[in-house]
């Protein structure tokens, strides 16, 4: 596109300058002219009838004219070139306006989105370290929990351990007990039946006796 609108515009430049030469050309001719003319205004009229009837004038005009309406085809030409040229560079002015129209408003969209981002990355982190920090303290407090369950075991177990051990010496107490008591029983049992038997012996001595005498 640039190519294009250089080589317009360097053909326009030519066209230009052709188009100058082309006026000092007919400046010169025409100053050419009025010097003939007035050589020819000062010569003698003879000269003039000799060298009229070789002069083609109307040819000379018809030339003048044609090469004038061949400059003024060109200077309209140059100019619409020129006009297109003008409306190309405008159109490619306004393009690349537009295009760094879009271009920034792109960047500001990707910055938009970044900020979004880089936002919602912040609030995700936030909430993220938030659980975390109540993961850690319920973890926390399910751990006391956990060491004074463990703990009321123990003592439920010291308890119960003291328990049984207070049982099994009460039960060990009660056995010796009772065996004591058996042995107790025993013993006045046997202490009974030998008085009884002391009681016997002595009433059947006595008896004895009687029946001796």
């Amino acid at each position: 596109m640039k190519k294009k609108i250089i080589l317009i515009t360097t053909l326009i430049s030519t066209i230009i300058l052709t188009g100058c030469s082309s006026d000092n050309i007919k400046d010169k001719k025409e100053e050419k002219s009025k010097e003939k003319e007035s050589s020819i205004n000062l010569d003698i009229g003879k000269k003039i009838r000799e060298k009229f009837d070789e002069i083609d004038t109307d040819s000379h005009v018809k030339s003048l004219s044609d090469f004038t309406n061949n400059f003024t085809e060109k200077i309209d030409s140059a100019k619409s070139t020129l006009n297109d040229a003008n409306k190309a560079l405008n159109s490619a002015g306004n393009l690349t306006g537009n295009l760094g129209s879009k271009v920034k408003d792109i960047n500001n969209k990707v910055d938009n989105a970044n900020n979004d981002l880089n936002s919602t990355k912040n609030k995700v982190d936030g909430k993220l370290n938030n659980v975390s920090d109540k993961v850690n303290s319920a973890s926390h407090k399910i751990n006391e929990v956990k060491n004074k369950a463990e703990n009321v075991k123990d003592k439920v177990d010291d308890k119960v351990n003291n328990l049984e051990k207070s049982s099994e010496y009460t039960k060990d107490k009660v056995e010796n007990l009772d065996s004591k008591l058996d042995n107790k029983k025993d013993k006045v049992s046997t202490d009974i039946n030998d008085t009884k038997n002391k009681i016997e012996n002595i009433k059947n001595d006595i008896i004895s006796k009687i029946h001796k005498n």
